[in-house]
């Protein structure tokens, strides 16, 4: 609950927060699965919602832009 009102006063009304996971949970489904062009096109889709994934040793971070 927390998560949600932090993402929804940060410049994201109407969109939900676990719409953005399952986004993220379906990214890296497909780089599991070497399907480069679905992660890159989930990215892209996210990126123009100002959310910025970063790819990591430790795993994949993201931050959202503030509008």
């Amino acid at each position: 609950a927390i998560l949600t009102m932090l993402y929804v006063s940060n410049g994201f009304p109407g969109e939900a927060y676990e719409a953005r996971m399952r986004k993220r949970a379906a990214r890296a489904a497909a780089k599991k699965e070497k399907n480069y062009a679905a992660a890159d096109a989930i990215r892209a889709e996210l990126a123009e919602r100002g959310v910025t994934l970063r790819d990591t040793s430790q795993g994949t971070t993201y931050t959202i832009e503030n509008k």
